[in-house]
C-alpha cells in the first residue's frame, strides 16, 4: 500500500516539478544584477522598437539610444564601452538573441570588410518585460 506522503509526493509536486523543470534563471539575473538598471533601459529600448515593429535593431543604433537613456537610470558615466559589456552579458544570459550579421550587398571593396550587427530581444525575456511593466 502506499504512503499518504508518497502518493503527495508523486501526484501533487508533479506540476511544481515540470514548473521548475522549464524555468531559465539566466534570463532573469538581469533583475538582480547590480547593473539591473542598464540592463533593464537596453532592453526596454529594445521592447519600444519590437512594439514599432522593428524586431532587429542594429547594434550602433541601440548604443546611441542607450547612451542617452541610460544615464538617466543608472548613476555615473555611460560609456560605449560599458554598453558593450552590458549587450555581451545579456546575451550571455539569453536575454537578448546572438547578433545577427545583416546581409547586404556588397557595393564597393570598402563594404567588405563592414560588420553591421542586428540584436532582438528573446521572446522569454519579452513575457518577463510585459509581466513587470503589468504590475
Amino acid at each position: 500500500m502506499i504512503s499518504l506522503s508518497d502518493a503527495m509526493s508523486t501526484d501533487s509536486f508533479a506540476g511544481l516539478h515540470a514548473l521548475v523543470a522549464v524555468i531559465n534563471s539566466e534570463k532573469f539575473r538581469f533583475l538582480t544584477a547590480e547593473r539591473y538598471r542598464a540592463y533593464a533601459a537596453i532592453l526596454w529600448k529594445l521592447l519600444e522598437h519590437r512594439r514599432a515593429h522593428e524586431i532587429e535593431v542594429y547594434y550602433d543604433d541601440l548604443m546611441i539610444e542607450a547612451l542617452h537613456t541610460v544615464p538617466a537610470v543608472e548613476p555615473g558615466p555611460y560609456s560605449p564601452d560599458a554598453f558593450r559589456g552590458d549587450v555581451k552579458q545579456l546575451v550571455d544570459w539569453g536575454n537578448l538573441a546572438p547578433p545577427r550579421l545583416e546581409p547586404r550587398r556588397i557595393e564597393t571593396l570598402a563594404d567588405r570588410t563592414l560588420q553591421k550587427f542586428l540584436y532582438r530581444l528573446d521572446d522569454e525575456t519579452v513575457a518577463i518585460l510585459e509581466f513587470l511593466e503589468g504590475r
